[in-house]
Formats: C-alpha cells, sequence, structure tokens
C-alpha cells in the first residue's frame, strides 16, 4: 500500500504518512496487516473510522496498548514527529489470542500487559515496535498454534460481504441458530451481527469511493448496499461523525 496522507491538521503544516505490511507467515492464522505511521511537523487530529478489527499499537518509547474493535469514530490528536506502529488483528482472532471476550475490549483502549504475561507481552512489543527477530519468532511460536472459530470467521466474511443477508440464513449457512451467532460474534470478534454488518458496509461505500472517483453518492450508496442515499447519510453520521459527502473529502481528498 502507498503512503499517504490520512489526517487532519492541528497545528502547523505537516505531512503524515500510512504504510501496511503483511504479518510474517506465522501469524497470519490471526493478524491481518502490520502498519507504521509517521507524524510531521506538527500535531494531528485522526479521524478513527470502525473497522470491524482490534489493533496492537506501540510508540517509540516501546509502550503498548491493544484498542478494541470500535462501534463509532475516534479522534486522537497524535503529537509532532511521533511514530506509531501497529499490528492489526483478524476480526476473529481477539478472544483467542488474548484469552478474554471481545465485548470486554469493545470501544476500550488496554495496556498490553494487562491482557498478556510479562514475557509474550515484552515479546508481541517487540516484535511489532522493534520488529527484534527473536521477538517476531518467540510470537510466532505462540501465535502459530492459535486457531480461531472457522465458523465466526466464516460468518464474519458473509455478513461483511453481503449487506442484505439476514442473520437468520448467515447462521444457518454456518451451522449456527441466529442466538448462537449472536453470542459467538460478541465474544470472538467484540460486535453484534448487524453492527459488524453496517461497519463493513461503509467501508465498501469508502472502498468503492476510492476505486473509483467521481461517481455520486447515489450509485456508490446503492452498490455499496444501501437502501438509498438518505440511508448511506445516517450511517455515515453515526459511524463517521460526518456526511457522507464531508466523509468522501475527508478520506478522498
Amino acid at each position: 500500500m502507498n503512503e499517504t496522507a490520512i489526517l487532519d491538521r492541528v497545528g502547523s503544516p505537516a505531512v503524515s504518512t500510512y504504510r501496511e505490511f503483511a504479518p510474517p507467515p506465522e501469524w497470519a492464522g490471526v493478524a491481518r496487516c502490520g502498519w507504521v505511521q509517521r507524524i510531521g511537523a506538527g500535531a494531528y487530529r485522526q479521524r478513527v473510522l470502525p473497522d470491524g478489527h482490534a489493533d496492537v499499537l506501540v510508540d517509540e518509547r516501546g509502550r503498548a496498548v491493544l484498542v478494541g474493535p470500535a462501534t463509532g469514530v475516534a479522534l486522537p490528536v497524535l503529537p509532532a514527529g511521533a511514530t506509531v506502529w501497529g499490528l492489526r488483528w483478524r476480526c476473529d482472532g481477539v478472544r483467542p489470542v488474548f484469552g478474554v471476550p471481545a465485548s470486554a475490549l469493545t470501544d476500550a483502549v488496554v495496556p498490553l500487559d494487562a491482557l498478556l504475561d510479562g514475557p509474550r507481552a515484552r515479546a508481541l512489543a517487540d516484535a511489532v515496535g522493534c520488529h527484534d527477530e527473536a521477538a517476531v519468532r518467540a510470537v510466532g511460536r505462540w501465535l502459530g498454534g492459535v486457531r480461531p472459530d472457522a465458523r465466526v470467521g466464516a460468518a464474519a466474511r458473509l455478513l461483511w460481504h453481503g449487506p442484505a443477508l439476514d442473520v437468520a440464513e448467515v447462521a444457518a449457512r454456518v451451522g449456527l441458530s441466529g442466538r448462537q451467532l449472536r453470542r459467538a460474534l460478541h465474544t470472538e470478534v467484540g460486535l453484534g451481527p448487524k453492527t459488524f454488518q453496517r461497519i463493513g458496509r461503509l467501508q465498501r461505500f469508502l472502498a468503492l469511493a476510492e476505486a473509483g472517483p467521481g461517481r455520486g453518492l447515489a450509485e456508490l450508496a446503492a452498490e455499496a448496499g444501501y437502501a438509498d442515499q438518505p440511508h448511506l447519510s445516517r450511517e455515515a453520521r453515526a459511524l463517521a461523525g460526518l456526511t457522507a459527502a464531508e466523509l468522501l473529502a475527508h478520506q478522498l481528498g
């Protein structure tokens, strides 16, 4: 992924860049991608949209936190000159990696050493933040043995890519009842099926807009799975804190 400006300026003119990269192969069963973000000469307020995932963040001092799956927008201010390294987990990887219900981490920021024992917390922070080779191998031995619930992963993919699918239909496809699916998603992902589906629809709208700039909101709304443009507008306000047009200007401008 190319580096792109992604933040709102707060102070003096500056450039902020963000780059994603593949995780080590041994991590791929539970990790979606690694990333690094660098802030230029001025402080920035970042508009973080919900994306259905949790991230570990590590700063230059080695301080590490888990940012749980979000149900709405967050607006942290990042200081000038900061660098943050991150690891984004697969949506179904949170509970099996950290051993707590993902719902306990929703909309939360938790120190990594409050979730993992000392050696694992240090190894993960060093692997993500410093790319320390010994730590990367140690984390690989640990994460290579973690197995997410395959039914939850399949259900999450169906909900993310199928905005019109009914929850009961998704549950039947993966061999669960509707109640079992709701409980499993809250436990493993930290979000209910309808919330997860709404977030996926908004992210699909943004991806379509990026892939085909210049298309109208009504066309994008229909292709993303919204009932109509007003439906898109309500969801953009609820999840991103902006109108649909403002959101596109922010993301693509």
